[in-house]
């Protein structure tokens, strides 16, 4: 900051008083300050006092004051004087009337204060908005606490929000060289979910109270957020889990899919690693087949063809091509209103970070893929490995589905839907008798025979394996020419459009993007 001129007069609050008039004729007023027009002494020479209204504006003012105290030009206001204390109003008067009682002045104070440093015009010293929402929940919450606790807390406040990139960076430490070769990736997931503390965490779960469910790696927990918003809390339990367990944050944090869990917030402090979902109420789909007494054939076909349609998702560009690894009906919630949701992502992998796609359509062409191939063939494989590992146990869940032995083993339930096929041509012997219908038999026989071919494993017939895209292709068109043969009470048997063709297909990432069948020297692939 510059000096000030010493022939800068110095006026003291009354004089301005005085000059002004008790400011009494204003003259423009801004976000900062206010103007007011003023007689200098005797002389009757007119001035324009400008008044800061805010005292958190002390190091602006000053710097105002040194810089137009060293200028002198004619085309430039001339800088008479400043005050020598500072031409305010009461706080209580600039707050809503309504609300600005005692019991609620220290809160409006601290959200003042706050509306102060996000208002700012260092942009460095800007406070960032995930911490502007944490000490919001914090003022929200000291409303029904003593006056004390928020003045206790806000002592820390800037020095969280100075700390809070580099401790985040910190906690992450360990993944770096382990979950992810991306450390952009991993300080993404700060960006886009909110980042709990313990201390948080343990109101949320009311010290991990109310248990949903304990795996070998984790446990979840049911919490609820400030404003009642029910989620589940994922709890790490297991050290050696920690890589599997931050990569399926990782990932999950950039996917936004009304059909996939929505990772809310995650807490990675000391030996404490949370991940915060949405809850979803109904459970698992598996548990919903095996209790349910009303769950109609409708009912089904939809939840199968939105996990079709999250997968397909998962496996395109516009994801950097996502492989699960783990698609069973165990792992697809259900919400209130029957929504299915695909969870679990811990054996999860992207092939493709958003940055390297071109195009509006995240465009992935044969020369990406080859690229990727090359760089790192271990990450293509995994992708590839768990893209054919998702249409496979997505058939699985199709027999689950349509079949009434919910306790069987899935190898097992696969033996019996062929053998069924094998001998009978129809798996009618296997669908649950709740849903068969004469006039649903149809429809049930072509989901079995989909469900049958996405499960092939024998190396010859694998071109007929379809991929995601076209089994959520398929399904959809079985729903629709089912739901016009009901409309029409036709007596026709639906004809099945063919799910794949039995050329050979290029083996590896793009048949699953865009079903080429064929590659030659003579057949390019274009994109």
């Amino acid at each position: 900051m510059g000096t000030i001129k010493q022939n800068i007069r110095i006026f003291t609050e009354e004089e301005i008083e005085i000059i002004t008039n008790s400011y009494s004729t204003p003259i423009g007023k801004g976000g900062f300050g206010e103007v007011y027009k003023g007689i200098l002494d005797g002389d009757n020479d007119l001035v324009a006092v400008k008044r800061y209204i805010r005292k958190d504006l002390r190091k602006e003012f000053m710097e105002e004051v040194s810089i137009h105290s060293q200028m002198s030009h004619k085309n430039v206001v001339k800088f008479i004087g400043k005050s020598s204390s500072t031409r305010r109003k009461d706080l209580r008067e600039l707050f809503d009337a309504a609300i600005a009682d005692d019991s609620n002045m220290k809160i409006l104070k601290e959200m003042k204060k706050l509306a102060s440093e996000c208002l700012t015009l260092d942009i460095r010293t800007r406070p960032q908005m995930n911490n502007v929402a944490k000490r919001l929940r914090m003022l929200k919450k000291d409303l029904k606490s003593p006056p004390q606790s928020i003045l206790a807390t806000h002592t820390v406040w800037h020095k969280q929000d100075k700390q809070g990139s580099n401790s985040f960076k910190k906690s992450l430490s360990f993944f770096k060289g382990n979950a992810s070769n991306d450390s952009q990736i991993l300080l993404e997931l700060g960006n886009n979910v909110r980042i709990f503390t313990i201390e948080e965490i343990g109101e949320v779960t009311q010290n991990y109270s109310n248990l949903l469910g304990s795996g070998t790696s984790a446990s979840v927990f049911k919490g609820t957020l400030e404003d009642n918003t029910q989620v589940a809390v994922r709890k790490l339990r297991h050290k050696d889990s920690k890589e599997a367990f931050i990569n399926r944050g990782v990932i999950l944090s950039q996917i936004v899919h009304k059909n996939i869990i929505k990772l809310l917030g995650c807490c990675l402090e000391a030996e404490t690693l949370v991940f915060v979902y949405e809850y979803v109420a109904k459970g698992s789909l598996f548990e919903i087949l095996g209790s349910q007494k009303d769950f109609p054939l409708e009912l089904r076909l939809r939840i199968a063809i939105k996990i079709a349609e999250a997968l397909e998702f998962l496996h395109s560009p516009k994801t950097g091509i996502i492989g699960h690894g783990r698609v069973a009906a165990s792992n697809i919630l259900v919400d209130g209103n029957f929504v299915p949701k695909l969870a679990d992502f811990s054996v999860a992998c992207k092939l493709i970070k958003k940055s390297e796609t071109t195009g509006g359509d995240n465009v992935i062409g044969a020369s990406l893929l080859e690229k990727a191939l090359c760089d790192n063939p271990s990450c293509y494989g995994s992708v590839l490995m768990n893209m054919e590992s998702d249409v496979y146990n997505f058939g699985g869940v199709l027999l689950v589905l349509i079949s009434w032995e919910k306790n069987i083993d899935l190898n097992d339930l696969i033996v019996k839907f062929t053998k069924a096929y094998e001998k009978d041509r129809s798996g009618k012997a296997v669908f649950d008798k709740s849903i068969v219908d004469e006039k649903d038999i149809n429809i049930l026989e072509e989901i079995g025979r989909l469900a049958l071919k996405c499960m092939i494993l024998k190396a010859d017939e694998m071109p007929k394996r379809p991929t995601m895209k076209e089994v959520a292709e398929h399904l959809r068109m079985l729903r629709r020419s089912w739901k016009e043969r009901r409309t029409k009470a036709a007596t026709q048997v639906i004809e099945a459009a063919p799910v794949a063709s039995a050329q050979p297909r290029l083996p590896n990432l793009m048949r699953h993007l865009y079903g080429y069948r064929r590659i030659s020297i003579d057949d390019p692939v274009h994109v």
